[in-house]
């Protein structure tokens, strides 16, 4: 019986009426004595999420939680989404100084050194720290080559070492870019050996942001993304989505637990 549930993911996965707490409710009403920890965070990409739930899945093992009573579940965040361990004072200063902050893996803020992650390249702090700059312009904006190797790496980390360790592991993706992004360079050297690796019997390859755009009453024309705006005024249930127009809302999380992430879980008898 699972007895501790660990989370990772962005945003999606972050704020008060994410998906968890469906999932948390379900769970818990087969074992109201579940406990759940979410490591998510805004903007964090597949590095942070990867890192903050093995630190937990350590943690707790370390704490004597037998591994089959252990479920990691994570959604994982956009391709080019990076981090960068910063502990030089000056850059620890200029950072405090801006909008942003450094973090640990606990998501507490940190004054002396801790991690700084860039979104998509056009946070405005992203140019003022000069190396986050090059890390865009490295490769393709944002879906090079470069950085689909990043993300899988991360994600093949974390799925073996749970395998290693015995513990259950579910992923999911926030938006379907990110798994495409892996299909487009699968032949690719760099990325072959680790798409190998992937086990698809834990995967759910579908993006939750594009499933509940099915619910739209505006059909998106292929290889088009919605605005906000359309998302907003599409939706017949003004829960749909957040009020941001790209999150989900209450019965968006909703409709994709019932439909898609119960079903998965079902089926892998948990």
């Amino acid at each position: 019986m699972i007895k501790h549930v660990i989370i990772g993911g962005c945003s999606f996965t972050h704020w008060e009426n994410s998906w968890v707490n469906t999932l948390e409710n379900y769970l818990k009403s087969k074992n109201n004595d579940l406990t759940v920890l979410n490591t998510a965070f805004p903007s964090q990409g597949q590095g942070m999420i990867q890192k903050k739930v093995m630190l937990a899945v350590v943690e707790s093992l370390n704490r004597g939680i037998p591994p089959e009573e252990i479920l990691v579940v994570v959604m994982w965040s956009g391709t080019s989404r990076s981090s960068w361990y910063i502990d030089n004072p000056d850059m620890v200063k200029k950072i405090d100084q801006s909008d942003r902050c450094l973090i640990d893996l606990k998501n507490c803020r940190s004054a002396n050194g801790g991690w700084y992650t860039t979104e998509h390249g056009n946070n405005k702090n992203d140019y003022i720290l000069g190396f986050t700059q090059q890390h865009f312009l490295l490769d393709r904006l944002t879906d090079g080559v470069g950085k689909v190797h990043d993300s899988l790496e991360n994600i093949i980390m974390l799925q073996n070492f749970c395998k290693l360790n015995n513990v259950t592991l579910i992923q999911q993706f926030y938006m379907d870019f990110v798994f495409e992004d892996i299909e487009r360079y699968k032949n690719h050297q760099i990325i072959n050996y680790l798409y190998k690796q992937l086990d698809f019997d834990n995967i759910i390859t579908q993006g939750m942001l594009e499933y509940l755009e099915t619910f739209l009453t505006i059909k998106k024309k292929k290889a088009k993304t919605l605005t906000p705006e359309q998302r907003i005024e599409s939706s017949e249930n003004s829960e749909l989505f957040h009020s941001d127009g790209f999150h989900p809302g209450i019965y968006g999380t909703k409709l994709w637990c019932k439909n898609i992430l119960f079903p998965f879980l079902k089926s892998k008898n948990i």
